[in-house]
């Protein structure tokens, strides 16, 4: 101070003067200075405790690390995030705070936000006190704090995003998977027809893979005929229209096929066309069938028209749903659609007699499939005529009856020749059986005769022959006599066989037991040939018809045995059983081959069994032939049994 007071006395009055001035403002400068200096301070201060508040206010947690990353600040989140106290925390690294596996990327993205100032870190992942792993957005800046360049990163736990995107996520599997699981194609376009999704069926469909179709355009699978159709659905979409249309689409081997598309069209939540998503159906298998059956109801329907036979359908109540032209001419109607109109009721209209249309309905029922019967119809005119039917009952799925299908077949001049048949072949069998009447009485007459006639002069004759061999003595004339006595003997033991064979008059006086017994044992004398008869019949007596078709069916069978058979054992069985006469010849000769036998009988090479078999017709019995080459032969013979009626022969 003295120093200064020597200079200023040195200088003049003016200066100390102005040197005065620039002290007193040098004075106020450094005041005004200081006051600014403290100003500052107290603003900092004032900022660094809002920032300090907003910090420990926020809802994110913060941390504040220096340029080595070591932490000296933390909020009270980032103390809850971590599990950590702010005490505990203050002090580490990031790098005490981040998986192991998730360094490398922490340090790096740390590096660049102290170079460029700021940078986000997603996707990353902090690692709490108690070892927990927390998936974290980590958004970096370069601040200064107390004054210096510090970082601060703000950590947002996304947690509950993350369970969400990773339940999002699964949502979206189980849906690809759904739709995958689909036995149709889901296809699904963006707004410029470009193909963003495809499940697996959709893309097999077409003989690609997913991958393959993502991003293509629809144009690139449509097959050209159909591409302005497509366009027109494709406005229709745009208008918010849903629509079920056919479409032709192109395999990836340049093969068509045809499929059924179930299309709606996709909006954002603004409104905007976003593109269309469709079920799609493979139809062309279906459509093949389509055209077969469409060729088959063709065919169907040139035979339902131009068919000779009557074809319907009718209601199970008796109503007519549809008739085919010959149905409705064998009716008498001018046209399948008058009978329809005018028939009501089937059984009523149609039927000659209503009962047997219930009697039909019955034998429907036990045989639904197809039931077959004959009927009287009438006819527009009233006249009746016969038909056949066929009818098979259609049931639904529930196995319902739902209507009938039925087949009529015009059987009245069938019925007319029958009827002339049947007269024709009772007339037939009246006159064979009259001729055979006839036959027998003849023989009859003609065995008497042989008997009684012819046989009494032979034997006559002979007698006298006898005496005159008896009287004369001459040698010359007893050879000639006794030749003639032999021949004689011949020609009556001849005539007694010709009378037995036509007929033997044991058969009228004692019957069919007598006479098969004694006709038997006097086979086996005129044979070599061992015979045998067995029956259980008594002594009553049949009616003349049974006892004379037995007889002679019995005799030309055992004829046969001893000129064709060379049989050593015969037997001869007669029974009464369950209301018939069985009768059965059993021999152990050479046999035949009884096809060829019956095939000679109906050429007429053997009338011996045509007779058989006429006979046996004629009193409604049955003919069996049963023979083994080498091993014999076996008839049997069954006819209705008949007691005597005291018919004349």
């Amino acid at each position: 101070m003295g120093v200064f007071l020597l200079k200023d006395q040195e200088k003049s009055k003016v200066q100390l003067i102005a040197e005065l001035k620039r002290l007193r403002q040098r004075i106020l400068n450094l005041e005004m200075s200081e006051k600014k200096h403290k100003q500052i301070e107290n603003a900092l201060r004032e900022s660094e405790e809002k920032y300090r508040a907003l910090v420990n206010g926020a809802s994110d947690a913060i941390v504040i690390v220096d340029e080595n990353g070591n932490i000296f600040e933390a909020n009270r989140k980032m103390e809850e995030l971590l599990g950590y106290l702010k005490g505990d925390l203050i002090g580490k690294n990031i790098i005490d705070v981040h998986p192991v596996d998730e360094l490398k990327r922490t340090v790096a993205a740390f590096k660049d936000i102290i170079k460029s100032g700021e940078g986000v870190l997603y996707n990353a992942f902090a690692l709490a006190k108690d070892g927990r792993v927390i998936p974290v957005d980590i958004t970096g800046s370069v601040v200064r704090y107390s004054g210096r360049a510090v970082m601060q990163g703000i950590f947002r736990d996304v947690s509950e995003r993350k369970a969400s995107e990773e339940r999002l996520l699964a949502s979206k599997k189980r849906y690809h998977l759904l739709l995958d699981a689909l036995q149709e194609g889901v296809w699904a376009i963006d707004e410029h027809s470009n193909t963003v999704f495809a499940n697996t069926h959709m893309a097999e469909m077409l003989g690609y893979t997913v991958n393959d179709m993502i991003g293509k355009h629809a144009f690139s699978f449509i097959s050209k005929e159909y591409i302005d159709f497509f366009e027109h659905k494709n406005e229709q979409r745009k208008k918010g229209i849903k629509e079920r249309f056919d479409l032709g689409l192109v395999k990836k081997d340049g093969r068509t096929i045809y499929v059924l598309i179930e299309s709606a069209p996709i909006f954002d939540d603004e409104g905007n066309f976003r593109g269309s998503i469709a079920g799609i159906t493979d139809i062309t298998e279906n459509r093949r069938i389509m055209k077969e059956y469409v060729k088959s109801e063709e065919k169907f329907r040139n035979i339902f028209d131009k068919s000779p036979m009557g074809i319907f359908q009718s209601t199970i109540d008796g109503k007519f749903i549809s008739v085919n032209p010959a149905l409705a001419r064998m009716l008498g109607y001018g046209s399948a659609q008058e009978v329809i109109s005018s028939i009501s009721d089937i059984s009523r209209q149609i039927y000659a007699n209503p009962k047997q249309c219930e009697e039909f309905v019955k034998i429907m029922r036990m045989k639904p499939d197809a039931a077959r019967f004959e009927g009287q119809f009438i006819r527009k005119d009233g006249s009746v005529w016969s038909g056949k039917l066929t009818i098979r009952i259609i049931s639904d799925e529930n196995n319902i009856p739902h209507h009938l299908d039925g087949f009529v077949e015009d059987i009245t001049k069938q019925k007319e020749t029958e009827e002339k048949l049947k007269q024709a072949m009772k007339r037939l069998s009246m006159l064979s059986r009259r001729l055979l009447e006839v036959q027998e009485t003849e023989r009859r007459h003609i065995a008497r005769e042989l008997h009684d006639e012819i046989g009494q002069a032979l034997t006559a004759v002979k007698i006298n022959l006898q005496a005159v061999e008896r009287a004369g003595n001459k040698k010359s004339t007893m050879i000639p006599i006794q030749e003639c006595i032999r021949v004689v003997d011949r020609l009556l033991q001849q005539v007694r066989n010709l009378s037995i064979e036509l007929h033997p008059s044991i058969l009228d006086d004692l019957g069919l037991v007598a006479a098969l017994r004694w006709y038997v044992d006097w086979l086996s004398q005129q044979s070599i040939m061992k015979g045998s008869f067995v029956t259980n019949l008594t002594e009553e007596r049949l009616s003349s018809v049974l006892e004379l078709t037995c007889f002679r069916v019995a005799q030309e069978a055992l004829t046969n045995v001893v000129r064709h058979a060379r049989a050593k054992n015969i037997i001869v069985e007669l029974e009464k059983k369950e209301g018939h006469i069985h009768l059965r010849i059993i021999d152990d000769g050479v046999g035949f081959d009884v096809a060829n036998a019956r095939a000679d009988a109906i050429k007429g090479y053997s009338l011996g069994l045509l007779g058989m078999e006429e006979r046996i017709s004629l009193v409604k019995g049955f003919l069996e032939l049963k023979s083994v080459i080498g091993k014999g032969t076996e008839v049997n013979v069954i006819l209705p049994y008949e007691k005597n009626k005291n018919i004349t022969r």
